[in-house]
């Protein structure tokens, strides 16, 4: 009888595992519902009997079977009416005023935009001498440098922080 347990029990190990084959699944359930049961086994019986239960039912008799095929066809049958399609008569003609309005406005539209490139190309000199030019970027770049700088350190100390939190 031990033997028999001990096997039980492997048999649901794998069982919990998903590795049982067919067999093994009905040496269980039959184990779990004709006999006597061992006590520490008893919480394993409605789950074997609610299988046997679902098996000896049988769902599909033929008039559900039936009912469906009646219910599908005459789904079938019924066909939704077609859209009204909502005519337009003068949708082709605001199709082609748009049309119009886009060749216009890009027409009208060229030649200013030609015009501001042009504007925009001609440089100028902001600065008198080439002295007071270089001397205004040496500035720009000793401005950059600095704030590249704040960025720098303040970056190490936090990263000196977080290591020194992380060491223990």
């Amino acid at each position: 009888m031990d033997y028999k347990i001990a096997h039980i029990e492997a048999l649901l190990q794998k069982y919990w595992q998903g590795e049982t084959s067919r067999q093994e699944e009905d040496i269980l359930k039959r184990f779990f519902t004709e006999g006597p049961v061992p006590p520490h086994l008893q919480s394993y019986v409605p789950i074997f009997a609610f299988f046997i239960q679902g098996q000896q039912q049988n769902i599909c008799d033929k008039e559900f079977s039936k009912k469906i095929v009646s219910k599908i066809e005459s789904r079938k049958a019924t066909t939704l009416p077609k859209p009204r399609k909502i005519k337009y008569p003068l949708k082709n003609i605001f199709r082609l005023a748009a049309g119009f309005v886009l060749l216009a406005t890009f027409f009208f539209l060229q030649p200013l935009s030609r015009k501001n490139k042009a504007a925009s190309t001609q440089l100028s000199d902001t600065c008198e001498s080439p002295q007071q030019a270089y001397q205004k970027a040496r500035e720009a770049l000793l401005i950059v440098s600095t704030q590249i700088n704040k960025g720098y350190t303040n970056a190490t100390d936090h990263i000196t922080k977080a290591k020194s939190s992380i060491d223990f």
